[in-house]
């Protein structure tokens, strides 16, 4: 409303007496209409002793009320009210009156007058906050809360005028949308993000109402206008209506995000996408956009209402680009033109494509079997989330190696003749990957035939790779029967493998192998070196047997020894312990050994000073079918030796011809030396 103040001239007061003021004054208006109500409260302060008189009010106006005034009169003369006081003191006043109101070309005007004060204070209520004043002289009218407050001239005179203002007409509402829209298929789920934008081109807007067509889930519903959004059923129909309220009527552009997801079953699967229609719109238009995420592929099996687009024609902006992600392989995009579209989209699930390089290397042991694999993936198409393989039964993993890999679980099913390897990763993987395993059986084979069992991947495109067999000393390996593998020379085996007997280059998943195992006869020969050492009324023997065995390996070793012999000690890799039997000792190892091995025996004869005859036979391995070896005798004292009986298996040596390599045990005077060739001697 706008206020002004007509100038207007009014009868000249009477002259108000000096001894009588006004304080805490205050003038509430109550307008409305053709009626203008007024009340005025204030406090007289008279200060002459035979008291005053004050003219209150003046002008077109009707008093209806006057506050208890027992101690001052109010008299009316000519349209003026004037308190009459007979004393000094303070004198409560309040008036109630109401002003004639004037009509002229849409304004309300009154025209009065009250008494002069310090500061007069008006307020104005009852009136719309965009009325329009006229107050002339008075301070322009300011709203607070519901009403207006403003100051009256010094002259206590109020003419005021005011209106209401003309409202604007609501002219009908008119908006148009547009949308961009995404839909997402992925394993189990289908999410759907619509961007729609909105120009309101006359009216304004507070809220938006979707029709929503389709078996979706409104997940969320974001933008800068948004306050709050709620679904609510549609009379007589299956749709859904989405309520999205508005912070504040919107007259311009604005924009908000809805996102749904709809839950797939097992694929493949045929879903109908959820259909957004802003309701009242006068134009709606926009694109959509399918896309797959993971292993999937997708096809479009039914539309309507759209037009087929190349996807690089997709409208994309950094902002939209930012929410409409588009990471996978497959991409449809339409155009549409009005809401009466649909679209039905298949989804299958797409397979990883498996490429295998394996290397298998079998091993025969004395008393166990293993297994070490190497696989190498290609994974092609879609990426692997877990890997199956059948795995022999009655092995133990003893280790695996797989880049990526979460954890792993192994199964034997009671109905399978395999067992179940499942391999899960913690992210899906594609490309190369490789796998390493090593499987053990902690039991000798029962039979003369081995059946190698496999390592297969299940679902495996193609396989190749190679098959070596190996086996510990004392074991031949043969070829029985083989299908689906083609024999190399081991030197092109692809890995250093010990005792390789045979080797396979494989190209089919399904090959099979039979091996014939035979044990080799046992052949044990040594080469053995003795030394004594002769000190004060001690002799001190060391036999250094070198044994090289063939055939069967080894586990325990007998040793021939004298009892005049004290002070046994036995000294060798793997030696785990040792025993004395009749005719010597036994020693016990720790595994079994074959090939070239070597076991040192020491211990002491002690004899007279004066003089005894020893025997220099030394240790004598008992498991060797052949011996040959050296006798050497020496001391850093004055001894004399004479042979007392010496076998013809015994030939005497030179200093000089006693091997070098055996010259490094000793560094005292040779006094005797001998070789021999076999057993027994003295």
């Amino acid at each position: 409303m706008i206020s002004s103040l007509a100038a207007k001239e009014l009868p000249s007061p009477t002259n108000p007496s000096p001894n009588v003021t006004l304080q805490d004054f205050k003038l509430t208006a109550q307008l409305s209409g053709d009626r203008a109500a007024f009340t005025l409260t204030a406090t007289a302060n008279v200060e002459n002793s035979k008291g005053g008189s004050l003219e209150l009010l003046s002008g077109t106006l009707a008093l209806t009320e006057v506050g208890a005034h027992p101690k001052w009169e109010l008299r009316a003369e000519q349209g003026r009210y004037v308190a009459v006081f007979d004393r000094s003191g303070k004198f409560p006043i309040t008036l109630k009156f109401n002003a004639a109101v004037k009509q002229s070309g849409g304004w309300s005007m009154v025209d009065f007058r009250v008494a002069q004060s310090a500061v007069q204070s008006v307020t104005l209520q009852g009136l719309a906050a965009d009325t329009q004043f006229e107050f002339v002289g008075a301070a322009r009218p300011e709203r607070k809360g519901s009403e207006f407050v403003s100051f009256l001239p010094s002259d206590g005179t109020v003419k005021l005028s005011w209106k209401e203002a003309r409202k604007a007409e609501e002219g009908k509402l008119f908006y148009a949308s547009e949308m961009l829209s995404q839909i997402s298929i992925s394993p189990g789920l289908m999410r759907q993000v619509a961007l729609l934008d909105f120009k309101v081109m006359q009216g304004e807007l507070s809220r938006v109402a979707l029709i929503l067509r389709g078996a979706g889930e409104v997940t969320r519903v974001q933008g800068d206008q948004v306050l709050s959004w709620n679904l609510e059923p549609v009379a007589n129909s299956t749709d859904r209506r989405l309520v999205v309220q508005l912070n504040q009527p919107q007259k311009d552009s604005f924009a908000i995000q809805v996102q749904l997801q709809t839950p797939l079953g097992a694929f493949p699967q045929t879903s109908d996408i959820v259909k957004i229609q802003p309701e009242g719109a006068t134009r709606f238009a926009g694109y959509l956009r399918v896309v797959n995420e993971g292993a999937v592929r997708i096809e479009v099996t039914q539309s309507s209402g759209l037009s087929q687009i190349s996807p690089e024609q997709f409208p994309e902006s950094d902002a939209t680009k930012a929410v409409l992600r588009s990471l996978g392989s497959q991409r449809f995009a339409y155009r549409f033109s009005s809401a009466e579209y649909s679209l039905r989209a298949q989804a299958d699930q797409i397979q990883p494509e498996l490429a295998v390089s394996e290397v298998l290397a079998y091993h025969h042991g004395q008393n166990e079997l293993s297994i070490e694999a190497e696989l190498e993936l290609d994974v092609r198409e879609a990426p692997l989330r877990e890997l199956l393989l059948r795995v022999p039964k009655g092995y133990a993993l003893a280790r695996i190696t797989a880049s990526g890999m979460n954890d792993y679980f192994l199964r034997d099913p009671a109905e399978e003749s395999d067992s179940e390897l499942r391999i899960v990763y913690g992210q899906p993987v594609s490309g190369r990957q490789v796998i390493q395993l090593r499987f053990e059986r902690n039991k000798p084979l029962a039979g003369a035939d081995w059946i190698l069992p496999r390592v297969e991947v299940v679902r495996a495109k193609s396989v190749r790779g190679n098959v070596g067999i190996s086996a510990d000393a004392g074991f031949r390996l043969t070829i029985g029967r083989t299908q689906g593998l083609t024999e190399i020379t081991t030197a092109f085996f692809p890995r250093k493998v010990a005792n390789l007997q045979s080797a396979f280059r494989l190209s089919e998943p399904g090959w099979e192998a039979t091996m014939r195992v035979e044990r080799l006869p046992q052949t044990v020969q040594a080469d053995v070196f003795h030394l004594f050492s002769i000190g004060e009324g001690v002799a001190y023997g060391s036999s250094v047997m070198n044994y090289v065995i063939s055939g069967a390996p080894v586990s325990a070793l007998r040793v021939e020894l004298s009892d005049e012999y004290f002070n046994v000690e036995f000294t060798g890799k793997d030696v785990r312990n040792w025993q004395k039997t009749t005719n010597g000792y036994v020693v016990q190892l720790h595994s079994p050994v074959a090939g070239s091995y070597t076991l040192l025996a020491t211990y002491e004869r002690p004899f007279k000073p004066q003089g005894e005859t020893l025997a220099f036979t030394g240790a004598r391995p008992a498991d060797a079918q052949t011996e040959a070896g050296h006798t050497l005798v020496i001391s850093a004292y004055q001894f004399q030796v004479k042979p007392e009986e010496i076998s013809p298996g015994l030939l005497a040596l030179e200093t000089g011809e006693v091997p070098v390599d055996y010259r490094l045990f000793f560094d005292a005077p040779i006094l005797a030396a001998y070789r021999y060739t076999s057993r027994p001697f003295n």
